[in-house]
């Protein structure tokens, strides 16, 4: 007589599908996880480089707006070194502009706006160089900043 078979081979398995189950919903949740950093770090740089976007633009909107505008007659006398500032606020950008006159109908201006949008505060500036002159368009020959040719302005970093 022959001895009985053994017990068939799926008796040692018994119990591999629930922990192979949780290790790959293990794995599935780490990569979900991933992918989500991912795309919140995305979220964040993309806003933050909003936030200097615009700051930037407000940085060449209050030198624009410095270049549209007449000089005061007064800025040529004031003595070397002595610095002008305006600030001017409009919703969360505040701009900042000092005009200092370095003698010769020449100025140093600098510019600088901090911008805060959406949760994001961003910084911007620029050093400009400017020449008083007077102004033929105007019916009163008044003065105006004009630029200097060539390396007018810098931004700051």
């Amino acid at each position: 007589m022959r001895p009985p078979l053994p017990e068939p081979a799926r008796t040692a398995r018994r119990g591999v599908a629930l922990p192979l189950a949780l290790f790959v919903l293990l794995l599935l949740a780490l990569l979900v996880a991933l992918v989500l950093d991912s795309a919140v770090q995305d979220l964040r740089i993309a806003r933050a480089d909003v936030g200097v976007a615009r700051a930037e633009a407000a940085v060449e909107s209050a030198l624009a707006d410095l270049l549209a505008a007449p000089v005061d007659s007064a800025f040529l006398v004031l003595p070397r070194g002595a610095a002008r500032q305006s600030v001017a606020t409009v919703g969360g950008d505040t701009a900042r502009v000092a005009v200092q006159p370095l003698g010769g109908g020449l100025a140093r201006v600098v510019a600088m706006v901090r911008s805060s949008a959406a949760g994001v505060r961003a910084d911007a500036g620029a050093v400009v160089l400017l020449r008083a002159e007077r102004d033929t368009t105007a019916h009163l020959g008044g003065l105006r900043f004009r630029r200097l040719p060539e390396w007018w302005w810098v931004p700051i970093p």
